[in-house]
């Protein structure tokens, strides 16, 4: 899984009221650095308090903002082609946050973000609305980098292991722009692994808005599950109680229409039924009775999988008998448990 960094930060201190005045941004926190003239802006954080180095901002520039901020992308974008260079990772809606931000409070402004997997690895200097230096990738092995409304290519510092490969460290270019932002040279300034910094050494300034955890197909199931898990109730109503709960996901996920339904229904009856499966799998340790059912809901899931593939490439399998006997298996096991 790659390591995922976003934020705006900035070296002198924000008008906070400006900040809260801002229109169309709605959700926010701005950190300070303990001891260092550096404060950092994020979005909310749906499981607490502390610096992330990740959340985005709940943020739609709006009027003569949004649109100068649009003209600083394309500015910005034109230089590039111009150059002739082939950018990776510039992603637009970010840039025109960090532009909006920088000309909304009048600073200069910090805008970095980052995914090691996808490779993207970008920095920017923003001030008034307008892009004054960048680093990002550039295809197929180099850095492009943008100063004094020009962009050019060069080939980015590495350090070598013993084999000789060169190798770039994470979110080496935004760490590089990061540096040149603040005048310093601090390795790993760019991190959202939580190991590479101490969220105390961050207090929060001010902030605005919540944001919820994402709720995804299932989570209502698992819930429901383990709170009969949680309960005073006997082992035997336990398991009364979560087959009743099971009992629907089940029963939706054999209807013979499923067979032939799009893709996207599928998948979401496949989370109710994986949320069925981790709880029996989880439980089975503890209770032997929950075995008939671990070994049932393996069966279920691997139906399933096989319904995801478009008709022209599946198994030669007879879906409609299958979940016949599926069905047919589940009643019994009711009975039985």
């Amino acid at each position: 899984m790659g390591a995922h960094v976003r934020f705006i930060a900035f070296r002198n201190p924000p008008d906070v009221a400006k900040l809260a005045a801002i229109p169309g941004l709605s959700g926010y926190r701005l950190f300070k650095h303990a001891s260092r003239p550096e404060w950092y802006l994020e979005g909310p954080n749906p499981e607490g308090d502390d610096i992330t180095f990740n959340e985005p901002l709940d943020y739609a520039p709006k009027g003569e903002t949004s649109r100068r901020a649009q003209a600083g992308v394309k500015s910005f974008a034109d230089a590039i082609k111009r150059a002739g260079v082939k950018s990776w990772g510039q992603a637009n809606d970010e840039l025109i946050v960090g532009l909006a931000i920088s000309a909304e409070l009048g600073i200069p402004t910090l805008l970095v973000y980052g995914n090691d997997s996808a490779g993207v690895d970008v920095g920017f200097i923003c001030n008034d609305g307008e892009v004054i230096f960048a680093k990002l990738p550039a295809l197929p092995k180099g850095l492009a980098v943008f100063e004094n409304g020009a962009a050019r290519v060069e080939a980015p510092f590495s350090e070598e292991f013993e084999e000789g490969e060169p190798v770039l460290d994470l979110h080496q270019f935004a760490t590089e722009v990061a540096n040149k932002f603040f005048d310093t040279s601090i390795r790993w300034r760019v991190t959202s692994d939580p190991f590479e910094y101490k969220a105390e050494d961050f207090a929060l300034i001010t902030q605005s808005g919540e944001r919820a955890l994402p709720r995804l197909p299932g989570d209502d199931t698992k819930k429901a599950l383990w709170t009969i898990e949680s309960s005073d109730a006997a082992p035997a109503e336990k398991l009364r109680k979560c087959i009743a709960a099971m009992d629907p996901h089940v029963s939706a996920a054999l209807e013979p229409g499923l067979i032939s339904a799009p893709r996207a229904l599928v998948d979401y009856m496949s989370m109710q039924v994986l949320a069925c499966t981790v709880h029996v799998g989880a439980r089975e340790w503890d209770n032997k009775s929950y075995e008939p059912l671990a070994e049932y809901f393996g069966e279920l899931s691997y139906y399933l999988r096989l319904l995801k593939p478009k008709p022209d490439f599946r198994q030669n399998i007879d879906f409609a008998a299958e979940g016949r006997r599926l069905l047919a298996n589940w009643r019994a096991l009711k009975a039985r448990l």
